[in-house]
């Protein structure tokens, strides 16, 4: 039996811009993200590429997350949101943003609030809008490769 981890799609250039009313975005909300989300989950963090032009650690953001891969950056002039909802959907992830993705004709609204993990960050801690082991226990665990597989085909009819 195969064991799949549960897997989130981060929106890096939201959870970067958490709260920051017109200042630089945040390295220091990446940080939490990366040291809050447990072993149990595998995490996929996608950001824009203009990012890295307005965060406010450029050096340690490409040193910490872009060079060791642990960011994806979008192709210039993409949109993360693009390739952050085509992933979630194709492989039946979580999305951890506080983006409301609207506008997307190739998605439902319902699949996008029913896959979509809101956060805060209160007193230095990565809050998201349920406990963690509630939002893993909606779906049931997929036991195997081939469950997998069905469950994508059947994510992907529904386009």
């Amino acid at each position: 039996m195969i064991k799949i981890k549960k897997i989130i799609i981060a929106d890096i250039s939201n959870i970067a811009h958490y709260n920051c009313r017109g200042a630089q975005p945040r390295q220091q909300n990446i940080d939490l993200l990366f040291s809050t989300i447990p072993d149990e989950i595998e995490l996929i963090s996608i950001a824009d590429c203009s990012l890295y032009h307005k965060i406010d650690d450029k050096k340690n953001y490409k040193k910490d997350y872009l060079i060791p891969k642990l960011i994806i950056e979008s192709p210039s002039r993409t949109r993360a949101d693009d390739f952050i909802l085509t992933y979630a959907a194709k492989n039946n992830c979580y999305i951890l943003s506080n983006d409301r993705f609207e506008g997307y004709s190739f998605i439902s609204k319902d699949w996008v609030d029913n896959h979509r993990i809101s956060f805060m960050i209160i007193n230095n801690q990565l809050i998201f809008q349920c406990p963690e082991h509630l939002i893993f226990d909606i779906h049931p665990e997929l036991q195997n490769e081939a469950e997998l597989m069905e469950s994508n085909k059947e994510i992907i009819n529904e386009f």
